[in-house]
């Protein structure tokens, strides 16, 4: 669980100690957060139950109004509000009476001392489970992180597999990266909510590149790729072909 609200620190913001600050209000334009509502909002549309787990008392359940069963667990601080079921537990002892549909844990597993153990937990507790954590970061960078830099490498041995979904998320204003994935107990890996629900999965066009290979400098290979490509385009565009432009 989050014992604290310096959870995400970005560059510059420096540790504090005693009363917390307002870990939401501060927190909630991130865009890994809008990742992950988007995500799971999906995911929960014929949930039953929701559970997130190490909630500091963020109203992430908030995105789930038409959910019947929806739970908060914290160590200290899960969120109250009306019709949630507030737990305030270990996860680690706590024993639930049901098998939820949904779990979220976010920003929880870089803070635990035995994270295999936590997320197997997590595994057991829900039918689909969505973290987030941060992504590489340094170890100087946040003092109450215990697992830093956390890498997929790391995650995979926590939860003894690949995630079902995986997407690195970069703050546009600082460039701090953070970790999304999805685990579904069926194990079946897909790139994104229409490709796990059987819809016809996105296909970048023929000849293109994605941005991280584009932005290094090209080998003579691709530059001899690129090349025939640009010649080829060239000739069926002198043809009539290929529109101009």
């Amino acid at each position: 669980m989050r014992d604290h609200d310096d959870d995400e620190l970005e560059d510059g913001e420096a540790p504090t100690e005693g009363k917390p600050r307002d870990y939401w209000g501060r927190r909630q334009h991130m865009l890994y957060y809008q990742v992950v509502r988007i995500v799971a909002q999906v995911l929960a549309k014929d949930a039953r139950s929701v559970i997130d787990i190490g909630s500091w008392n963020v109203p992430t359940l908030d995105w789930f109004p038409d959910t019947p069963d929806r739970t908060s667990l914290d160590l200290r601080m899960p969120y109250r509000a009306e019709g949630i079921q507030s737990v305030t537990a270990d996860f680690l002892t706590w024993q639930p009476d049901r098998t939820y549909d949904l779990a979220l844990c976010l920003q929880v597993l870089e803070h635990v001392t035995d994270p295999g153990a936590f997320a197997q937990k997590l595994l057991e507790v829900a039918k689909v489970v969505v973290i987030s954590v941060p992504f590489r970061w340094p170890e100087w960078k946040n003092p109450h992180h215990v697992h830093d830099p956390v890498t997929m490498d790391k995650i995979v041995a926590w939860f003894g597999r690949q995630p079902s979904f995986a997407y690195p998320v970069p703050e546009p204003t600082s460039g701090v990266e953070r970790l999304v994935c999805v685990f579904d107990r069926g194990g079946q890996r897909w790139g994104s909510l229409n490709e796990r629900e059987g819809k016809p999965a996105f296909r970048p066009a023929k000849g293109t590149l994605p941005l991280e290979i584009e932005r290094r400098p090209l080998t003579i290979r691709q530059s001899l790729a690129a090349l025939r490509l640009a010649l080829r385009r060239r000739w069926a565009r002198s043809r009539g072909k290929l529109p101009r432009g």
